[in-house]
């Protein structure tokens, strides 16, 4: 949305060339829009019914989203951003695709702040969208000129933005390589072909739930993101998609698609909101008609997942004694299979790592891979023990608390090759595919102990940890 003043002019030629594109400088309801906000505002404001009437796939928000021309229309109507939550939620719940790419904003760059950042995590609720992080640390999201002594500003400043990331300014880099994307979830990684930078100036850090897609992320190395803001944790959150509804939600900040940032250093943003806006769009038209089936279940949600989420272990050959280019994170867990037993072994803790994932945001279970080195080991499984894994396993994972449907799960076996493409015979990497919960439960198994997953396997929440996780959960 926007007009003449438009920044992003590279990213809108882009657009217009790809899409059938209708311009604006805000959304308002049509009552509002008859009042003659058009002679108001002097640029384009459209009528929300154009969301509605039009059949529009999807809504691109640019810039500011509060108002800094106010009216007596607005005001009466008490609107403060340039859209309404309860429009994009709507436009969401019929299947809609919403892309906000938010700069320009200086939430707390008054004494009024926290009170701004209060309404816009309330409108992001209300919207769906991914919403902004809030401060954990005394040391974040400072102001500067009136919060930091002398002594702070010279320890902090001249670290936060490292010289290896640094462009100009409040410009830095994020490089993409093969680390990087092990943070981005797996379905979104298409959207990064091709892509090898992004430039980033003065990002807002977002919150990514376990029901979120984490679509950018910046530099560990990098803590100072704008000049009233100071990131006091690992690596900032910089893109996120939800698409636990009927539609999809992108928040991205930074504006990587600014034409000032884009005119800074290569960066290779339009290519990547090329591919994700065709990855969005081409998903949502496969999904949508399976979430309005009647008997959708509601408590497990199966995004764009349902399709393809095992879409790494697809383009993947597993290779004996060869490390696969994946490594170990909160999506992926390998697991080696000792003893003779390998249906035992692989039924006794499946139904664990399950529940780890699901309440951590789902992911990935391969046996058959060394996790000291990622290198291809193999599972010895005959055509028979193949037929009883599929079954124990599913059995024991129906005994998961609350209850998920067994077609939420995958349980996939992936043939091994030696040199040349050779298949070996009766060897194989098992995988379980988890999926994303909505539902803010915590998940047990059939002996009633919960998991969570960390970076390093999975961990067993007992007493106090047990209660600060039901407790965390429960104030969602």
């Amino acid at each position: 949305m926007g007009l003449d003043h438009i920044r992003c002019r590279k990213l809108l030629g882009f657009l217009e060339r790809e899409y059938e594109v209708v311009r604006g400088f805000a959304l308002f309801p049509d009552e509002v829009v008859r009042g003659g906000l058009n002679t108001i505002f002097q640029r384009q404001v459209l009528s929300e019914s154009v969301l509605f009437e039009q059949n529009v796939d999807i809504l691109f928000i640019e810039g500011r989203l509060r108002l800094q021309i106010t009216s007596q229309e607005t005001e009466q109507h008490g609107i403060q951003f340039k859209v309404r939550a309860e429009t994009l939620k709507k436009f969401a719940d019929k299947g809609g695709i919403i892309v906000l790419d938010l700069f320009g904003e200086s939430i707390l760059s008054t004494s009024s702040g926290k009170k701004k950042l209060q309404e816009y995590q309330d409108f992001f609720r209300e919207a769906t969208l991914p919403s902004i992080h809030l401060p954990e640390s005394s040391k974040e999201f400072l102001v500067f000129g009136a919060l930091l002594s002398d002594d702070e500003a010279r320890e902090l400043v001249p670290h936060a933005i490292d010289e290896e990331h640094k462009v100009r300014g409040g410009i830095f880099n994020v490089k993409v390589t093969s680390d990087y994307l092990t943070w981005i979830h797996p379905i979104l990684q298409s959207a990064y072909e091709g892509v090898a930078n992004l430039l980033l100036s003065s990002p807002w850090p977002l919150f990514a739930s376990i029901q979120d897609k984490v679509v950018i992320m910046g530099n560990p190395s990098t803590h100072l993101l704008a000049m009233d803001m100071f990131w006091d944790g690992g690596a900032p959150i910089f893109g996120v998609l939800n698409d636990f509804g009927n539609g999809c939600s992108v928040t991205i900040t930074g504006a990587p698609f600014l034409d000032s940032v884009l005119e800074a250093g290569p960066s290779d943003a339009i290519i990547f909101i090329s591919n994700l806006l065709a990855l969005l769009q081409r998903e949502q038209r496969e999904r949508y008609p399976y979430l309005m089936q009647p008997n959708y279940e509601q408590s497990v949600v199966v995004p764009i997942d349902q399709y393809k989420i095992d879409l790494r272990s697809d383009d993947m050959r597993f290779m004996l004694s060869e490390p696969v280019y994946i490594e170990e994170s909160r999506l992926y867990e390998f697991k080696e299979i000792k003893g003779g037993n390998p249906v035992d072994a692989i039924k006794n803790t499946a139904d664990e790592y399950v529940v780890a994932f699901l309440n951590s945001g789902g992911g990935h279970i391969y046996w058959g891979i060394r996790d000291a080195d990622r290198v291809v080991i193999g599972v010895h499984l005959t055509s028979k023990e193949r037929d009883v894994l599929r079954r124990v396993v599913t059995e024991k994972l129906t005994q998961i608390q609350p209850a998920v449907a067994p077609t939420a799960y995958k349980i996939e076996f992936h043939e091994v090759y030696q040199d040349k493409g050779v298949v070996v015979p009766d060897l194989w990497v098992v995988e379980i595919i988890v999926p994303y919960a909505s539902t803010t439960d915590l998940y047990f198994t059939g002996g009633n102990q919960a998991f969570v997953k960390t970076d390093a396997g999975k961990k067993k929440l007992s007493g106090p940890e047990l209660q600060d996780e039901i407790r965390r959960r429960s104030a969602k």
